[in-house]
């Protein structure tokens, strides 16, 4: 019987220290985990710096561009086309799937985005962008 108990105890005791290296591995990755998310954030949050730059840049450029054109003879300007219609070139019409033509067509119809990605069974930002592109 004693030799059973001291089976018992030694099993006993193997699991424990199992369980103890199990919560400690847990623990470990748990660090490492908000160690990554960290990094993660601080790339991010370059990443926006360095666009927000750019976009700073880009944007006083266009401002000296529209200064310049302010400068220059003023032009005979055709009246803008209405943006809201969804116009596609013959020549990329072809190129165009038909699920895309279904989506411009829905559009055209009057659907906002989000209706169109649910009819078609697409994500809203790739309906988005495929309209914005063809606008």
């Amino acid at each position: 019987m004693s030799g059973f108990t001291s089976i018992s105890l030694i099993l006993h005791a193997a699991a424990f220290y199992f369980l103890w290296q199990l919560y400690k591995e847990k623990k470990d990755g748990q660090k490492q985990q908000q160690k990554m998310m960290s990094e993660m954030e601080d790339a991010l949050a370059l990443f926006t710096i360095d666009m927000q730059a750019e976009n700073d840049r880009i944007i006083r450029k266009i401002e000296a561009l529209n200064e310049q054109d302010h400068k220059a003879p003023a032009k005979e300007m055709k009246p803008e086309e209405n943006h809201d219609v969804f116009s596609v070139p013959e020549t990329e019409n072809a190129e165009l799937s038909s699920d895309q033509k279904k989506i411009l067509q829905l559009a055209e119809r009057g659907l906002d985005s989000t209706q169109i990605a649910k009819e078609m069974n697409r994500g809203k930002g790739e309906v988005d962008l495929l309209l914005k592109f063809y606008r």
